[in-house]
């Protein structure tokens, strides 16, 4: 370790340094609470929005249904935006953060070393000041690119390690919460399955008796499904029904309970929703 590090570590108030742990504590309680994705990153930006004041936070994930797909959830400051950055199949630079098992690097240092200009040339757009990998046991789920810090002053080693260990915090939550989407998802749209939707139903129609609450239930088909399979096959038969499962994600609110029922059967949970 460099004689500056050093110093830097010698420099350190202990209190500031009993403060920082505090923080992560409570901030990683919350996190590993969760199972939704939007509600983890959303502690972890607002985490690193609060502490250093940067202008903008984005962390990039890999799609649970397309492989070649990304998700993109993007702050400025404390409120989300809609991202309209498109990245390219994530496996190549997921696979340059894991080969050398960075903890955090240096947008720098990536500039310099990642060979595809035009994913550089991306992130450089977005004002990437450091890259923060998620990383498990089994390998690295995606990563956060934050600005440079708004107080105006470099991350130092002490802001680098409260960084990387939300980040820590961040990558085992979202493996769990990607553990119970598999376990309460169908595979080939990413709605939730026939299984865990009667069980849902079961409950919000026990929560409407309970508080005398309201809710409604969608149920569609896609009419003359037969016929297509039959006529153009079934490979084109399961693309439509992607397609269709992916109208259905983006039409509805996160409170909405959106699932396959069935085939190419649907049906969509509406809590607090009296139609």
């Amino acid at each position: 370790m460099s004689g500056g590090l050093v110093d830097e570590l010698h420099d350190v108030p202990l209190d500031r340094e009993n403060q920082d742990l505090k923080e992560i504590l409570e901030i990683a309680f919350q996190i590993t609470a969760q199972l939704e994705v939007e509600n983890i990153v959303k502690n972890v930006v607002w985490s690193y929005a609060s502490k250093f004041q940067c202008e903008a936070v984005t962390v990039v994930l890999g799609d649970p249904v397309d492989e070649d797909a990304s998700q993109v959830i993007a702050y400025a400051g404390l409120a989300r935006q809609d991202s309209s950055v498109a990245f390219p199949p994530l496996a190549p630079m997921l696979t340059f953060l894991e080969k050398d098992e960075f903890s955090q690097l240096p947008f720098s240092y990536f500039k310099e070393t990642f060979p595809d200009k035009a994913v550089v040339a991306l992130l450089e757009g977005l004002a990437t000041d450091v890259i923060v990998p998620l990383r498990t046991d089994k390998g690295v789920l995606g990563f956060v690119l934050l600005t440079r810090s708004g107080k105006g002053v470099q991350y130092g080693l002490l802001e680098i390690e409260y960084i990387t260990r939300i980040a820590r915090f961040a990558a085992i939550a979202l493996e769990n919460a990607s553990l119970f989407r598999q376990a309460t998802t169908d595979r080939m749209t990413g709605l939730f399955s026939h299984h865990y939707f009667e069980k849902t139903l079961e409950e919000e129609m026990e929560r409407a008796r309970r508080y005398k609450a309201t809710f409604s239930l969608v149920m569609f088909d896609i009419d003359h499904f037969k016929k297509f399979n039959d006529a153009y096959g079934h490979l084109q038969g399961d693309r439509i029904i992607r397609e269709i499962a992916k109208l259905l994600t983006r039409s509805v609110r996160q409170v909405d309970f959106p699932a396959r029922y069935g085939g190419e059967e649907f049906a969509v949970i509406l809590p607090a929703v009296d139609v």
